[in-house]
């Protein structure tokens, strides 16, 4: 999966300045990584908030507009996104529990929506998904045929992957 870490500070709509901490680009993803604090959670829900829709929306002319499956409910908004499904998810990630990664939305979004991990059946990626939310991947977009079926915050196993060290190579003078 491909990740940035701090990739570009954004201006949230007070006009404070904030940067998320990971951008996962292909699932159009921020992740905040917090401890078991609540320091500063305002930030990635303002960030949330911010986040709903697709850029251009106000102005009518969206960048993205989300087909909705059959059977969605329909979308609030001409450019499809919003509250059950954001243009850009906004994760709050916790420390580990026992080697199982621990995650929510942040407070006060999604209409309270839980988060759930999913793998789409079309294209395999796993992904982040609303429970009870517009049933698309994040990375695909094609409809997620049983979305109920992944792994909920604290389910998911977690491992730190250390990165091969020496392997034989010299550096030449």
């Amino acid at each position: 999966m491909r990740w940035s870490y701090e990739p570009e500070g954004v201006t949230l709509p007070d006009g404070e300045n904030y940067l998320p901490d990971l951008l996962l680009p292909h699932l159009n993803t921020w992740v905040e990584v917090k401890g078991p604090h609540n320091q500063r959670i305002q930030k990635p829900e303002l960030l949330a908030h911010a986040c709903l829709h697709a850029p251009g929306c106000q102005q009518g002319q969206p960048v993205s507009i989300l087909a909705r499956p059959d059977g969605a409910s329909a979308a609030g908004c001409a450019c499809g996104w919003g509250d059950d499904a954001p243009w850009m998810l906004v994760v709050i990630a916790r420390p580990n529990n026992a080697g199982r990664a621990v995650f929510e939305t942040p407070h006060n979004c999604y209409q309270d929506r839980r988060l759930a991990v999913v793998q789409c059946q079309v294209c395999g990626q796993r992904s982040w998904h609303l429970v009870g939310g517009v049933p698309v991947c994040r990375r695909c977009h094609q409809l997620l045929s049983d979305p109920i079926i992944g792994w909920a915050s604290g389910q998911l196993g977690f491992v730190k992957i250390e990165p091969p060290r020496g392997g034989g190579h010299t550096r030449r003078r």
